[in-house]
């Protein structure tokens, strides 16, 4: 790694204000520290995927059967929240479940559009659900970015999936390509889509909290910066640790932060109590459960939250207020 990039992330992980592995901070103090720092909302609308992959954790979780929708009040409390501080940053509709697989969601980017007009909405499909009406009513709800995923049989050819894509959403290809992704284009939403072929076995594979089988031996090391820059929200309500866990597999049952179907329970009292999380995904050494065979992100093996460095920091004066400013700047 370049040093000088070494340097700021040491840098960055050794300023976090100590309030926020501090699961006895006040809601007034987590209130901007949100603000500056999460980067990205997950939200799961339903509980309903159609698709059963490998190297998905829905393979031990039942989501085929029936169609569970987040709670109207549930939603309304997310958008409240994100409004209240005038979120700017990422909503995102992901999780273990088919976004497209339930009408409401629509009607649900829509109200995001109009109660966070600065936010960027963005989504991931497997394109079952995607043609051309289905395109025509994304474009209506505001959806900024469209990820799609295309998951082959191993019999099934790239090029054919791809024209089939093609064909029955009229997007064209651009040429260009975004992280493995191809943009297309002919649609206000931008629209990018990969067809990722696992073919050489589990080792591709995130390990999902410990769900989905990956190569051994194996243990992280390495720190995690999604308790610090995300909120991931179940169908159902729960706040899990992070995007890898979900609340349906019972072996992830200790990493729910918290229920934001509770009545008093809002996503400022859940960013707090990630604090728990913070204090184990951003130490040195190797990592428990459920982070032991977690291989997401693994960059950071030599770069750890230390007591002594992050609290001389904070007897600067006027340092964490300079630090927040500039990642409240970000945006």
């Amino acid at each position: 790694m370049n040093p000088l990039v070494h340097g700021i992330r040491f840098l960055k992980v050794n300023s976090l204000p100590t309030a926020l592995i501090d699961a006895h901070t006040s809601l007034s103090e987590i209130r901007p520290l949100f603000a500056a720092m999460v980067e990205q909302v997950e939200i799961e609308n339903h509980d309903y995927c159609n698709r059963l992959c490998p190297f998905c954790s829905n393979v031990g979780v039942n989501r085929r059967t029936t169609v569970t929708r987040m709670h109207d009040r549930v939603f309304e409390k997310i958008l409240n929240g994100l409004s209240e501080i005038d979120y700017r940053r990422e909503v995102v509709w992901a999780r273990y479940s088919e976004f497209m697989a339930h009408d409401s969601i629509y009607d649900r980017i829509d109200q995001t559009r109009q109660a966070l007009p600065k936010a960027l909405l963005t989504a991931h499909s497997n394109g079952d659900y995607l043609n051309r009406n289905t395109l025509a009513r994304l474009e209506r709800t505001g959806l900024d970015r469209l990820w799609v995923n295309i998951y082959p049989n191993d019999e099934e050819p790239s090029k054919r999936l791809a024209e089939y894509l093609l064909r029955r959403t009229g997007l064209t290809p651009t040429g260009e390509t975004i992280n493995g992704y191809e943009r297309l284009s002919n649609s206000s939403v931008d629209v990018l889509y990969r067809i990722p072929h696992f073919h050489s076995g589990p080792t591709e594979f995130y390990s999902r909290g410990g769900l989905v089988a990956t190569q051994q031996p194996y243990q992280r090391r390495s720190i995690c910066w999604d308790t610090v820059r995300a909120v991931t929200v179940d169908f159902n309500g729960q706040v899990m640790w992070c995007c890898q866990l979900q609340s349906l597999a019972p072996e992830h049952a200790p990493y729910v932060v918290g229920d934001l179907s509770q009545p008093d329970y809002t996503l400022l009292h859940a960013y707090r109590d990630l604090a728990a999380a913070r204090r184990r995904t951003l130490a040195g050494g190797y990592k428990e459960e459920p982070c032991k065979t977690c291989n997401y992100e693994t960059v950071h093996r030599s770069i750890h939250r230390i007591p002594w460095v992050a609290a001389l920091l904070g007897t600067v004066p006027g340092y964490h207020r300079a630090f927040l400013r500039y990642m409240a700047g970000k945006k």
